[in-house]
């Protein structure tokens, strides 16, 4: 994990926001956020979040350092969360996967670009290199959040994934290059010094 992140944010319309590790004591404010999310979007996630004892044992992985999670907070209650899996074995040892909740709400602001950035340094301390994401086909806002933070879509498996109520989707597989993203910073960095403006 990254030891005692905790950030104090605002978003663009001026709300104040915490962001800050998920911990193991999270589970009552994690039960309620999940119940906040639209119905049909809870189907479509990997756990059943309406089950207390499943998610309770999805914030034992917290205790994994391949696992990490944090959560966006506006007076105590969660409006967000960014998950980070470090894949680490293998061929995709340079290689995380993430997933990002936002309540509706809040959907609008400027709050998936904070988590996702937050994320990215994340990923940058431990050494990766490209983040994917799995997206369901009903997963239309993610899907579309995702693009507009540069994921690419790289591919579409049909029929390769069944939600809670056993129906069928397809899983859309997005990929985020963190190496170009960090050369492009480089090398607008060079390209400042190399051409001062005149004021």
């Amino acid at each position: 994990m990254v030891a005692d992140l905790f950030r104090t944010k605002h978003l663009e319309d001026g709300t104040k926001i915490t962001v800050r590790e998920k911990t193991r004591e999270d589970l009552d404010a994690s039960m309620e956020f999940y119940a906040s999310m639209p119905e049909q979007e809870r189907e479509l996630m990997r756990i059943d979040v309406a089950d207390r004892s499943v998610v309770e044992s999805r914030l034992q992985e917290l205790e994994k350092d391949n696992f990490f999670r944090l959560v966006a907070e506006v007076d105590g209650k969660f409006i967000g969360e960014a998950i980070l899996e470090d894949l680490r074995y293998g061929w995709m040892k340079k290689t995380g996967e993430i997933r990002i909740l936002i309540l509706p709400a809040y959907r609008e602001t400027d709050l998936a670009r904070i988590l996702s950035r937050e994320l990215f340094l994340v990923a940058a301390r431990r050494g990766l290199n490209n983040l994917i994401a799995r997206i369901l086909d009903g997963e239309t806002w993610m899907y579309d959040t995702l693009r507009n933070l540069h994921f690419k879509h790289e591919a579409t498996q049909k029929r390769h994934a069944v939600d809670l109520n056993d129906n069928q989707h397809d899983v859309h597989l997005m990929t985020f290059s963190l190496t170009r993203m960090w050369q492009d910073i480089e090398n607008a960095i060079a390209e400042s010094i190399a051409s001062p403006r005149e004021y």
